[in-house]
């Protein structure tokens, strides 16, 4: 009965562990340019995306612990109600 709230918490997940990669990924990209001296223009578009994955990956691991928390306190209620009839 709760395998939606389950699904949506592991694909949370996997969009967390892959805001991570990629903003290591866009960070690393950021600093190897930053180091060839260009003008902040050119550096434009990587800067975005680095703040973009540092945010993301901070709002999906909210969404996925609110997910997984949800699941496991209604997983919990139910026991808690089989238990005590």
């Amino acid at each position: 009965p709760h395998a939606g709230w389950v699904a949506l918490a592991i694909l949370l997940g996997a969009l967390t562990v892959g805001s991570s990669v990629a903003l290591l990924a866009t960070s690393a990209y950021l600093i190897s340019a930053a180091a060839r001296q260009p003008s902040i223009a050119d550096l434009g578009v990587t800067i975005v995306g680095v703040r973009f994955f540092g945010l993301s990956r901070g709002v999906f691991r909210y969404l996925e612990r609110l997910a997984a928390h949800n699941t496991t306190f209604r997983v919990l209620a139910r026991i808690r109600v089989w238990f005590y009839q």
